[in-house]
């Protein structure tokens, strides 16, 4: 999936895009959305939070490269796979 790049405000794109990040494990777990940690989203005029994101990044790939396993998540054939069952649920209250 490398052939896919993302844009990044603060480095070149890459082939992933950070969103959330998950923190701790059992019942101490915590999942942290990426622009929640950073001081603003301002990259341009702000280096502080510029370097917060590119150490996200980092952190982020590392992770990734050491992970056990890896889930890719087709969000939208979920979706669509959801509303077809909806729909299939719902056939026999119209009739």
């Amino acid at each position: 999936m490398d052939g896919v790049k993302i844009h990044s405000p603060v480095s070149e794109p890459l082939s992933f895009n950070p969103e959330f990040r998950i923190e701790g494990r059992g019942a101490h777990v915590q999942i942290l959305a990426v622009h929640e940690e950073l001081d603003d989203c301002d990259f341009h005029t702000n280096p502080v939070s510029a370097a917060q994101l590119r150490a996200l990044q980092h952190a982020y790939a590392a992770a990734r490269e050491n992970a056990v396993t890896r889930v890719r998540i087709n969000m939208s054939l979920a979706i669509r796979n959801a509303f077809d069952m909806a729909y299939d649920l719902r056939q026999p209250l119209a009739a």
